[in-house]
C-alpha cells in the first residue's frame, strides 16, 4: 500500500528542481535593466504625457477665450457692433493661464493681434459674407433674412516644458467662434 501511495504522490506532485542562486556576474543585472528602461522609455513617456495634457488645456482655454470674445461683440448691433478692445479683454479675461506676452518660458502666450474680432453681414442661409470684413454692404432687401456676425479668432503659442534639441517646438493653438445675430 505503502508503495502505491508514493506512486500517486509522485504522479500529483511531480518533484520541482531546485533553482540555483545565479552567480556573482548576473547579480543585480535585472536592476540595471528595470532602470535603463525606466530612463529611457518611462520618463520621455511621462514628459511626453504631461506636455500633451499641457497643451489639450490651453486649447481648451483658447476655445473658451474665442466664444466669450464672439459672445461679447454679439451684445453690440448696428455699427458699433464691434468693439475690437473689448472683445480682446473678454477673450483674454477667459483665459487667465495664457500670457499677454511671450517670454522663452514654457507656458502659453497669445500671439501677437490676437484675439481678433471681426464683424459682417450675410444673407440667411448662405456663408458668404457680403461687404467684406468689419462693414456691411449688403441691404434688406438684397436677402430674404439679412444676418449680421460676429467672427473671434483666437491664437497661442504653446512652449512645451521640456525641449530637447528642437525635439518638441512650441505650436500654435487656435480657435475661431462665430455668432450669427438678426440684422435690427
Amino acid at each position: 500500500m505503502r508503495q502505491l501511495i508514493k506512486m500517486i504522490r509522485g504522479n500529483i506532485w511531480p518533484r520541482v528542481p531546485v533553482k540555483r542562486p545565479a552567480s556573482s556576474r548576473e547579480r543585480g543585472s535585472s536592476l540595471v535593466e528595470a532602470t535603463l528602461v525606466a530612463f529611457f522609455v518611462l520618463i520621455p513617456l511621462l514628459v511626453g504625457v504631461v506636455d500633451f495634457g499641457r497643451a489639450y488645456f490651453y486649447s481648451i482655454e483658447i476655445a473658451n477665450a474665442a466664444t466669450a470674445g464672439a459672445e461679447f461683440g454679439a451684445q453690440n448691433t448696428g455699427a458699433s457692433m464691434i468693439n475690437a478692445s473689448g472683445i480682446k479683454t473678454a477673450a483674454q479675461n477667459e483665459a487667465p493661464d495664457i500670457a499677454t506676452t511671450c517670454t522663452s518660458t514654457p507656458g502659453a502666450c497669445w500671439v501677437s493681434g490676437y484675439p481678433l474680432g471681426q464683424w459682417g453681414c450675410e444673407c440667411s442661409g448662405t456663408a458668404t459674407a457680403g461687404g467684406g470684413t468689419n462693414s456691411c454692404s449688403l441691404s434688406a432687401s438684397a436677402c430674404t433674412h439679412l444676418v449680421n456676425f460676429v467672427v473671434v479668432t483666437a491664437q497661442a503659442t504653446d512652449t512645451p516644458l521640456f525641449s530637447v534639441r528642437g525635439l518638441f517646438p512650441p505650436i500654435t493653438l487656435s480657435s475661431q467662434a462665430k455668432v450669427r445675430l438678426a440684422a435690427q
